[in-house]
């Protein structure tokens, strides 16, 4: 703890410290501290270009549009194009650009996810991969960690291997035999580091895109959340599997899966969404908004059709937030799409311009209204 708070620790503490940090999401109160430590060590220090460019961003920010009621709006509406931005609200069938009306409060500036995990190898030792360079895993063969990306070999052993997305982290990898799988925040897959035997199977949770590499005698099986399981010959899809979400989603881009729950079993083709929920119900939507599906992948939030409530929840996600509500939001419905290496600050303050007010206490963000 001194180390941290005199900005003197090693890599190993700081190994430590990120995997404490991983673990510590139902403790607000020890992420307040965790998060603390980060910043008097320099963690905030990585992200001074990132810094500087929102700076340039938000320029339109420091002039005093809240004594001038015309420049706060067309400040807003400068922000909203300079930081390619958009969104469109709509409430009892009606649809109307927005403007943001005042910049939203903040206390402290938090910035969004970026890329990392953490690394549970075959013998127990977990390893922080956002604070690892580039080379191989040494206690484990057949694994290198090469530009914030964990490849396998098809010559290291079978044994069990978890990457985790904490909140406000998101990672990729390629598995032994060559499949590549992305995870979004607050995710985890679990597999074999090589596929030894006649299938490949993994377990996942949370949200993950696969491109599964073909391989007719070896089929893929994906578990997930231990509530359903996806059949693959080759292809690439999407599954989102939250718990706090109203089901769980698998989305077909490319190829063809069966999707099996309880007793229930469909196939899906390209661009058809299998929607399961209670008693194992397999809900079939065919022409499914892939723009949507893969909005996270490509660096969007992507609301259409949204309510308050999901919205806040992939909000909570990216920037490892608990989100809490003073009130019932009223009922409303989203459209449009924005960035996520935005600020938390900039993000709100297209959503205060629909009535989306808020105060952020450390990592909580409590909606007022």
């Amino acid at each position: 703890m001194e180390q941290w708070l005199n900005a003197r620790s090693t890599a190993s503490e700081e190994q430590e410290l990120r995997i404490a940090l991983a673990e510590s999401e139902n403790d607000p109160g020890m992420r307040e501290i965790l998060y603390k430590l980060m910043d008097r060590s320099g963690e905030q220090e990585n992200s001074a270009g990132w810094e500087r460019s929102a700076e340039e961003i938000m320029k339109v920010d420091r002039l005093p549009v809240r004594h001038i009621s015309w420049l706060k709006y067309a400040a807003a509406v400068i922000l909203m194009i300079g930081i390619g931005t958009f969104f469109w609200f709509s409430n009892r069938n009606t649809s109307s650009p927005i403007v943001a009306e005042q910049p939203a409060a903040r206390e402290i500036e938090i910035l969004p996810g970026h890329n990392g995990a953490i690394l549970t190898l075959g013998d127990g030792s977990r390893l922080a991969l956002d604070s690892m360079g580039n080379g191989i895993i040494e206690k484990q063969k057949g694994v290198l960690l090469k530009n914030g990306q964990l490849i396998y070999s098809s010559t290291g052993n079978a044994v069990e291997n978890t990457t985790t997305t904490p909140r406000g982290r998101q990672f990729n990898l390629i598995l032994a035999d060559g499949t590549k799988v992305w995870l979004n925040a607050a995710s985890s897959i679990t597999y074999p580091a090589a596929f030894n035997g006649n299938h490949r199977r993994v377990k996942i949770t949370g949200e993950v895109y696969f491109e599964v590499a073909a391989d007719k005698k070896k089929p893929f099986y994906v578990d997930v959340s231990d509530k359903a399981a996806v059949e693959v010959l080759g292809t690439n899809f999407n599954v989102k599997a939250y718990e706090d979400e109203n089901g769980i989603r698998t989305t077909l881009l490319d190829g063809a899966v069966r999707v099996n729950a309880g007793n229930s079993s469909a196939i899906l083709k390209p661009g058809q969404q299998a929607l399961i929920r209670l008693h194992d119900n397999i809900q079939l939507v065919n022409d499914a908004d892939m723009l949507q599906v893969m909005a996270w992948k490509n660096g969007l939030f992507n609301f259409d059709g949204y309510d308050v409530q999901s919205v806040m929840r992939e909000i909570g996600r990216w920037y490892d937030l608990d989100i809490q509500y003073e009130s019932k939001p009223e009922p409303r419905i989203f459209r449009g799409k924005i960035q996520r290496n935005l600020s938390l600050h900039q993000l709100m303050l297209a959503l205060e311009s629909q009535n989306i007010h808020f105060r952020i206490e450390g990592r909580k963000l409590i909606i007022t209204k």
